[in-house]
């Protein structure tokens, strides 16, 4: 093997640099708000949630002080979602966004992430959709003056 082919295989293996996540959705974009919080039931911040499509595209966010994340800004489709935070085990599900619209939540039942830590980080759920008020378009209504009176 020459040093090329190589360094050109070591390039290929690193993982991907994540893109940050938006805080807001478009006509051809959706996103995602929802909580973690640890097996206690309390909010945790701080908490990495890495979110990657199925083309390969990974985007990510971290938490607040409320445990809540919100990540926009992505291209509908379907998505592994990943809870990380150091000390603690977190969760793993698959999810949809769609366009024009933020899941609330994560579908119940996530997949614990099989990584050393005392403390489990949970995904709050179920999930919903919510389209906001400035998405949905008005019908326009015919003007008083011009309908038809018979």
């Amino acid at each position: 093997m020459t040093l090329a082919t190589l360094c050109l295989c070591v390039l290929l293996q690193q993982p991907q640099v994540p893109m940050a996540a938006s805080a807001a959705i478009s006509e051809t974009t959706g996103g995602i708000r929802a909580d973690i919080q640890s097996s206690e039931g309390l909010p945790v911040a701080g908490v990495q949630i890495r979110l990657k499509h199925r083309d390969g595209r990974v985007w990510a966010t971290l938490t607040d002080g409320k445990g809540h994340f919100q990540a926009g800004g992505l291209p509908p489709g379907e998505y592994q979602i990943e809870s990380r935070l150091a000390g603690f085990k977190g969760e793993s599900c698959t999810i949809q966004i769609k366009a024009e619209a933020w899941l609330l939540g994560v579908p119940k039942h996530p997949v614990a992430l099989r990584e050393t830590g005392a403390k489990v980080l949970h995904f709050k759920g179920p999930s919903t959709y919510e389209v906001p008020l400035a998405v949905i378009q008005p019908q326009k209504r015919p003007e008083l003056g011009k309908i038809p009176m018979h």
